[in-house]
């Protein structure tokens, strides 16, 4: 956190007073003792009122600031970008906008290198897929030659044949015609789920594992009839600070928490009165902290969410609506046809 996020636009306020701490006076030669009521963990006296309202303003302040900042550093982030040295391009389009409950931010999802290691993990990481699905019949029996008829086109590929024929050795269900024969014979069976609305193209049972399959080669993508996006939306969420929701090791939440309570800290003192010097030694406690409402930071914000998606082709992709390339008002305008046409050359 930038060190102008501390306490920025407050000054120092020394009225009105916010809190007399308790204290106790000793008499040391006489053993008399007098300590103020709920010594030492209850102030003598406490503004109440004032702190409320400082609490108050406070959390407004957060929330209309930081809570602006944060959009800001999110459509910066989602900022288009290219790194040709390391064969990256972030190339997002702004489906609607991203704020909530109007679309999502996406871009196309591939991995551009030619490494043979990396091309045989996407094809065996779709073979897993496939094989571990849990289908009915007919289409469980139809998954594998509906599948291979995919790694058999891969295999006649020129830069991929060299992964994708051994993979097609392997596999069963990758042969020529193979498909064309189980379809034939589920199809003399009932229940085989074809083209249904509100369904897409395809066997839709069949269709549906590809959103299992991960970010691949554009070629292998394109094989298997699917695409790869990274989505970026906003959900309004209302919480507290620390979030209950987050990942917390055992005892970890428990620290926030009282790391994060809002409240005013106070020193009980002792004031020790020595007769014979004459001295007054004050000796302070440990502080103490004063809690006050809401007792923790809330907010309701719209907060940015991101994950990766594969779709079939023809199918809804989740979370988009609305028209392509509004973007947000205030937001970066984004030329995203600029953007690609320089891409395409």
């Amino acid at each position: 956190m930038p060190a102008a996020d501390f306490c920025d636009g407050l000054s120092v306020e020394f009225l009105p007073i916010m809190a007399i701490p308790p204290f106790c006076v000793e008499l040391d030669a006489v053993g008399f003792s007098w300590c103020t009521p709920g010594y030492p963990d209850e102030p003598l006296w406490f503004n109440e009122d004032h702190a409320a309202e400082v609490v108050r303003r406070a959390i407004d302040h957060g929330l209309r600031r930081y809570g602006a900042e944060y959009q800001q550093q999110v459509l910066q982030a989602l900022a288009p970008r290219v790194n040709p040295g390391a064969l990256e391009v972030f190339a997002p389009l702004a489906w609607q906008a991203h704020l909530s409950g109007t679309g999502a931010v996406v871009a196309a999802v591939g991995d551009l290198a030619p490494d043979p290691a990396r091309l045989r993990g996407g094809l065996q990481a779709i073979l897993q897929a496939v094989r571990q699905a849990r289908l009915p019949q007919p289409e469980d029996g139809l998954r594998l030659p509906y599948y291979g008829q995919s790694l058999l086109a891969l295999s006649r590929v020129g830069p991929l044949a060299g992964v994708a024929g051994p993979l097609c050795q392997a596999a069963a269900g990758c042969a020529e015609g193979l498909f064309e024969q189980a379809l034939r014979a589920a199809a003399a069976t009932s229940g085989l789920s074809g083209v249904q609305k509100p369904y897409a193209p395809g066997l839709w049972r069949l269709e549906q594992l590809k959103r299992f399959f991960p970010p691949s080669h554009p070629l292998i993508q394109e094989a298997f009839g699917y695409a790869s996006f990274f989505q970026a939306w906003n959900q309004l969420t209302f919480g507290t600070v620390p979030d209950l929701t987050a990942r917390w090791v055992p005892g970890e939440y428990a620290l926030a928490q009282a790391q994060r309570t809002l409240g005013y800290w106070y020193v009980p003192i002792k004031l020790k009165i020595v007769l014979q010097q004459p001295w007054l030694i004050p000796q302070p406690d440990l502080p103490r902290l004063r809690p006050v409402a809401p007792y923790f930071l809330p907010y309701a914000l719209e907060r940015t969410h991101w994950s990766w998606v594969s779709v079939p082709e023809g199918y809804r992709i989740p979370r988009v609506a609305g028209t392509p390339g509004l973007g947000v008002p205030g937001g970066p305008a984004w030329d995203a046809d600029a953007l690609y046409r320089a891409l395409l050359r």
